[in-house]
């Protein structure tokens, strides 16, 4: 599994060529399909439950007035 230190140079020029919202907005989507994927496939509530908490919490911070002010 990788670390901080391994995703760092991958996520740095994103964050750079675009708006922080963006990016964790473009985050709650992915793990609101994972969720949605683990569901239909697997059929295993409890991961896709937690998939859909991770996305509901970054919606949460997304729509924070502090990251909507970052440009």
């Amino acid at each position: 599994m990788k670390n901080i230190e391994d995703i760092t140079p991958e996520l740095e020029p994103i964050l750079d060529s675009s708006k922080l919202e963006l990016v964790i907005r473009a985050l709650a989507e992915i793990c609101q399909a994972k969720a949605e994927h683990v569901r239909s496939n697997w059929q295993d509530e409890s991961l896709a439950a937690f998939w859909e908490g991770a996305a509901k919490k970054l919606d949460g911070v997304s729509i924070n007035y502090y990251i909507t002010r970052v440009p």
